[in-house]
């Protein structure tokens, strides 16, 4: 057996990973950033 087989796993895992984590930030930046919609309902 050899490890090979294990990489494409984690790889996938830490893209999916990446995908999450910048889906977060981007929906965070449209809700409560300086030009989201909590500020446009302010204004």
């Amino acid at each position: 057996m050899s490890l090979a087989g294990a990489r494409p796993a984690i790889g996938g895992i830490l893209y999916l990973i990446l995908l999450a984590t910048l889906g977060v930030y981007f929906t965070f930046a449209a809700v409560q950033g300086d030009y989201g919609v909590l500020r446009q309902v302010e204004i």
